[in-house]
C-alpha cells in the first residue's frame, strides 16, 4: 500500500520491494539495500526486537552514513491490515507509513527533524512483512541523555532543560504530542546553541489544543525516560512545575501536577498513553 502514500516521492517496484524515495540520487542506495536486505537482517537483527535501527555506510555521493530503520510486522492480522491499508484501532497508521507521514507533516509545521530519503515495504507473497525507512544520520548531534551525562554543573543541566522547554513549546504550538518524548529522542548539535532535532515519529498525535495535562504527562514521562538518571530530582521538579504552572490556563493547577507526579513513576503502555492523550483533547 505504500504507493498510495507520499505522492511527491518517486516510486520503484523491484521484486518483493516497493519504494517511495524523495530524489533520484537515492536510487542506487535503495537498490543496494534491496539487494543486501537479507544480509542486513542477519547482521543487525535480534529476535527480541521487531524494530531494528542502525547507521549504514554507503558510497553514492551524498552524506554517509544514512540511518536505517527496519520495522517488522509480526502478526498475521496486522500484516493483512497493513497490506490493505487499514488503520489500527488505537494507533491509526503504523510502522513506516506513520513514521514517514508524521515526520513530513511535522517538518511542514516547522519542527526540526531528520530528512527522510526513502520508505520501502518488503512483501512475502501478497502480504507486507517489513518496512524500511531511510533517514538522515545525525552524526554531529548528541541525545539529551548524553548531553546531561556530560554536563559538569547543575547550571549546565538547567540550560539543557531550558532548551528542552523550547522544543516542547514548538511542538505544542504546532499541535504535536510526542508519545515517546524520551531523552534519547531529543537531539542537540555539538556546534550550535539553539538548534535541535526531534526523532522517532511513528506514534505522534496531532491535537488541536494541547493543554496543561498533556504537558504534565510529557514532563513526568521525560523524567522517567531517562532524565532521572542524569539530573537531581529537585532541580528537575522546579523546572517542570514552573513550566506546568506557566502553561496552565486555569486556576486549578493541582490536577495537572498530580498527573505529573503519577507519570514520573507509573508505567504507561503505548496504548494507555494514546488513550490518555485522546481523552484530554
Amino acid at each position: 500500500m505504500i504507493k498510495k502514500f507520499f505522492h511527491d516521492f518517486h516510486y520503484l517496484r523491484e521484486g518483493s520491494f516497493r519504494w517511495r524515495y524523495s530524489d533520484e540520487i537515492y536510487l542506487p542506495l535503495i537498490r543496494k539495500i534491496s539487494e543486501s536486505f537479507e544480509k542486513l537482517l542477519i547482521e543487525k537483527s535480534s529476535s527480541k526486537h521487531s524494530h531494528i535501527s542502525f547507521p549504514y555506510d554507503h558510497s553514492h555521493g551524498f552524506p554517509s552514513p544514512v540511518f536505517i530503520k527496519i520495522q517488522h510486522v509480526r502478526h498475521i492480522k496486522q500484516k493483512v491490515k497493513e497490506t490493505i491499508g487499514l488503520k489500527h484501532k488505537y494507533y491509526g497508521y503504523r510502522f513506516g507509513i506513520a513514521e514517514g507521514l508524521n515526520l513530513l507533516k511535522a517538518r511542514e509545521s516547522g519542527i526540526s527533524c531528520p530528512d527522510i530519503y526513502a520508505i520501502g515495504e518488503v512483501r512475502n507473497g501478497l502480504l507486507i512483512e517489513s518496512y524500511i525507512v531511510i533517514l538522515e544520520y545525525l552524526s554531529k548531534y548528541k541525545t539529551l541523555s548524553d548531553a546531561l551525562r556530560e554536563a559538569k554543573t547543575d547550571s549546565a543541566k538547567q540550560k539543557l532543560l531550558e532548551k528542552t522547554a523550547t522544543i516542547i513549546m514548538d511542538l505544542f504550538d504546532n499541535g504535536i504530542f510526542h508519545s515517546d518524548f524520551s531523552s534519547k529522542n531529543i537531539m542537540f548539535p555539538t556546534d550550535n546553541e539553539r538548534a535541535y532535532k526531534v526523532i522517532d515519529f511513528e506514534y505522534i498525535r496531532f491535537v488541536s489544543n494541547p493543554n496543561a495535562f498533556m504537558l504534565a504527562f510529557l514532563l513526568g514521562y521525560l523524567y522517567k525516560k531517562w532524565c532521572a538518571n542524569f539530573i537531581d530530582e529537585k532541580i528537575y521538579d522546579a523546572w517542570a512545575i514552573e513550566l506546568i504552572k506557566r502553561f496552565s490556563r486555569s486556576s486549578d493547577q493541582d490536577a495537572p501536577l498530580t498527573l505529573y507526579e503519577k507519570s514520573k513513576t507509573q508505567y504507561f503502555s503505548r496504548r494507555q498513553i494514546i488513550e490518555l492523550v485522546d481523552s484530554l483533547k
